[in-house]
């Protein structure tokens, strides 16, 4: 199912979410990958700096955009990151016995109990593409005490995987986005999921295309989701909700969702100050898109029609949209060039569209022959559209020292994971702090589903202050059976 974090399977994610597995056993398999990949030193180096010694990333020229996009600078609060309507869901109006419930009836009561009621509100805000004020929208889903009683939560900031790349597709549309989110409050959260820019879910239609795997523009929207729901818990203005959100938030997200919430971790400082940054949770992500998209290409794998979205996508949104004639092919029977970004603005599975198709039936020849000289890092103008979303070679300052988890799947055949193993070596080397999981023989979507126990265990010592263990920072080591595969 290509690149996506398949919606099916997130509430079943979440469910699982609360067990107290056995810790993993290693997979002897696989290799340890941190000193080829990054040299000897890195590890170590990486984790003497996990002391809690201030980090200081000075002051550095932010320059948003670039790749010979015109001009612009960051719009501010009040112009972004303000609440434009809102509304309750009352579906998810649920106490904690009725969800506990509803998991165990669905055959998931490995993961009850579970600690909180939920109420769900649809939320359309204010953020920016580009400078330019837009609307987009996100849910926010909060946690409910049994004793009908106040409390403050800490944020999830919830980047999606892939469930495409319109209106139609946003995943506050559907049972399960929904579904994801309230799971997320119920076990102690204030759930910010927002669709992503490009993908209203509810309201009016969205005025722009989605840069998909465009990384700076969707953690730009997450941000201001999340200021949003600040500001809405915070006015008081919902009647009887006594929940209150703290200023920690955790950008968390799956695959594609994995890249945006790694990018929402990076513009944290420079976008986002007034927020705190305790942990980052990386799942399956493409990090290293220009090297996942050369191998795609070159061996049409799997993920070719996704990271083929993210051409035409970047071709789009950096102003040169000609130059997606340069790369698909206008010929009998497919005229991928037309057809292609045709699918991918009115259907959930674009990619389908594709299925049997070959590089070179969808690939003009003279872009193919690029990819091996000069290489796409230094293809006009795709080579600064990739360095810019590829997180090892972004131009973009590092905004955020916090703790990163980092989860691959070792059978995975959607993103190539002895890439995303060098993508932590080479991060770690540039000051990441970075604890790696790589569950063995999961696939693409099976490394977020079992390595959920890992994640909560994980995210509960960064909330509680306990700094990672130095002797787990930056070590890309074997694969492990994770303590969800049996679940």
């Amino acid at each position: 199912m290509r690149l996506r974090y398949v919606a099916a399977v997130m509430p079943a994610m979440a469910f699982l979410a609360c067990g107290d597995g056995k810790d993993g056993q290693e997979d002897p398999g696989a290799a340890d990958a941190v000193v080829e990949a990054a040299g000897e030193d890195a590890a170590d180096s990486a984790g003497d700096a996990e002391e809690d010694a201030p980090w200081d990333p000075g002051s550095p020229e932010i320059v948003p955009g670039g790749c010979g996009l015109q001009a612009y600078e960051w719009l501010k609060a009040p112009q972004v990151g303000t609440v434009v309507s809102w509304q309750e869901d009352p579906m998810w109006a649920q106490t904690r016995e009725t969800l506990e419930e509803a998991v165990v009836g669905a055959g998931f009561g490995a993961a009850a109990p579970l600690v909180y009621g939920t109420r769900m509100y649809q939320v359309r805000y204010t953020t920016q593409d580009r400078g330019v004020t837009r609307e987009a929208t996100t849910l926010v889903a909060v946690p409910q005490r049994e004793d009908a009683g106040a409390g403050t939560y800490p944020m999830v900031m919830w980047m999606h995987g892939t469930s495409g790349a319109c209106d139609a597709c946003a995943p506050s549309r559907g049972i399960e986005g929904n579904a994801l989110a309230a799971l997320w409050a119920a076990l102690g959260y204030i759930s910010v999921a927002p669709d992503y820019l490009g993908m209203n879910g509810f309201g009016a239609a969205s005025e722009i295309r989605h840069p998909y795997l465009v990384g700076e523009p969707t953690a730009i929207a997450g941000w201001d989701a999340v200021r949003a729901a600040y500001a809405l818990l915070e006015s008081g203005e919902i009647e009887g909700e006594l929940a209150r959100p703290e200023r920690r938030v955790v950008p968390w997200g799956a695959s594609q969702g994995g890249h945006a919430a790694l990018y929402a971790d990076r513009i944290a400082r420079w976008y986002a100050p007034e927020f705190e940054v305790p942990a980052t949770i990386a799942l399956v992500p493409p990090a290293n898109l220009a090297r996942q998209s050369e191998l795609a290409i070159r061996e049409s794998r799997l993920s070719m029609p996704n990271l083929s979205a993210f051409l035409v996508a970047a071709a789009r949104y950096y102003g040169h949209e000609e130059a997606i004639a340069t790369a698909l092919t206008d010929t009998d029977p497919g005229h991928y060039r037309t057809t292609f970004p045709a699918a991918l603005d009115s259907r959930c599975d674009f990619y389908a569209t594709i299925d049997d198709v070959s590089s070179t039936q969808f690939f003009e020849a003279p872009f193919l022959a690029a990819l091996d000289s000069p290489g796409l890092l230094q293809m006009d103008p795709w080579g600064c559209w990739f360095r810019e979303n590829t997180l090892p070679q972004a131009s973009m300052p590092r905004g955020s020292n916090a703790p990163v988890l980092w989860v691959n799947a070792g059978a995975d055949d959607l993103v190539d994971t002895p890439t995303e193993r060098a993508s932590v070596a080479t991060l770690c080397a540039q000051g990441y702090r970075i604890q790696y999981l790589e569950c063995a023989g999961a696939t693409h979507q099976n490394g977020s589903f079992w390595s959920l126990p890992e994640q909560r265990a994980w995210l509960k010592d960064r909330l509680d202050g306990k700094p990672m263990d130095a002797a787990a920072t930056c070590r890309v080591g074997a694969a492990v059976q994770c303590q969800g595969a049996g679940m």
